[in-house]
């Protein structure tokens, strides 16, 4: 093995090169830069290329790993931070990337996405473990350009779109719209107060419109323009 030794000292290396072309650094590495973490990248231009020569299906790969001796809920297992000077030589973090465990005991993690304000520094997105997608602010689809269109799809056995007014605590007003899955039959319900489902309105296989009637089970059954 060949060793660099520090202040002559043989047994306090910083560096370890073995017979198998293995390269071991004892303490930061800087590369162009006198480091401030484990590894300091320092230079103009691209910073790291990762490529892979595996034959199989799997490329490149990069891994964040927080190996703790105490795992617990809301542990961050990684975060990707972008930034930079804003004013002069001031820095800021302008946004983030965060793999949380909302449940470690049951494997279950989310991937958020953070913006900057000013100073709001705050979750934008969530995505949690059983693929429920989280916006904390307002949605906008717009095209790429004049000469393309958008569309928002929703897609399941029954697709739903619900629209919640929070209350507090007596409980949340819904609208509630929704393809049933007979015959596509699309309904739209109405919650006050947390309470049960109560349809409002449905458009029928038949093109039938029907509307709530005087309440419970009672409809009336109206036909525009149907079959």
């Amino acid at each position: 093995d060949f060793r660099v030794a520090v202040n002559n000292d043989a047994s306090n290396h910083a560096l370890k090169i073995t017979n198998g072309k293995h390269a071991t650094f004892y303490g930061k590495l800087g590369i162009g830069v006198d480091p401030t973490t484990l590894l300091h990248l320092n230079g103009s231009g691209d910073a790291i290329r990762v490529e892979s020569t595996n034959t199989g299906s799997a490329g490149a790969q990069i891994d964040l790993l927080h190996f703790t001796s105490s795992p617990a809920d809301d542990d961050i297992t990684g975060l990707i931070n972008f930034g930079g000077y804003y004013s002069g030589t001031d820095s800021a973090y302008s946004s983030s990337i965060r793999s949380v465990w909302t449940d470690v005991s049951e494997k279950h993690g989310q991937l958020e996405f953070w913006t900057r304000d000013g100073d709001d520094w705050a979750q934008r997105l969530r995505i949690d473990h059983d693929g429920t997608t989280s916006n904390t602010g307002d949605m906008a689809l717009l095209p790429l350009s004049s000469t393309h269109s958008t569309a928002f799809t929703v897609k399941g056995y029954e697709p739903s779109i619900n629209l919640t007014k929070t209350r507090g605590s007596s409980g949340d007003d819904v609208v509630k719209l929704t393809v049933e899955n007979d015959a596509a039959v699309f309904d739209i319900y109405k919650n006050n107060d947390g309470g049960g489902n109560v349809r409002m309105l449905r458009f029928d296989a038949n093109n039938n419109i029907v509307l709530n009637g005087s309440g419970g089970n009672g409809y009336d059954t109206h036909s525009w323009g149907g079959s």
